[in-house]
């Protein structure tokens, strides 16, 4: 991999949160890179707008797409020039908001 050069990069960050319930827009333009997160107790929904993704976890692998669940656990991730929105929700108000809705 070439060494980065800062001209390079375009990093964007949006949040927003309401109690249990958050909303992320990231935008890492022009650069690849990898890290690891925790989303134990998270329910979290992406949506991949540019680029490429993908996370895994010692259960399930998933492949950025127009709507996909990130692994509910600690996993790592990999992508390159990256574009996302993301919902997330502390698991329980997700289940009790899923069990509430009609049938």
């Amino acid at each position: 991999m070439d060494r980065p050069v800062p001209a390079d990069f375009d990093p964007g960050l949006a949040t927003a949160e309401l109690g249990p319930l958050g909303v992320q827009q990231v935008r890492l333009a022009g650069f690849s890179a990898s890290a690891t997160n925790d989303g134990a107790g998270l329910v979290r929904i992406g949506h991949l707008t540019h680029g490429r993704l993908a996370v895994h976890s010692d259960r399930q692998s998933v492949q950025g797409s127009a709507a996909f669940l990130f692994p509910a656990g600690p996993y790592a991730g990999t992508w390159k020039d990256l574009g996302t929105e993301r919902s997330e929700g502390a698991h329980p108000v997700a289940v009790r908001s899923r069990s509430s809705m009609p049938t």
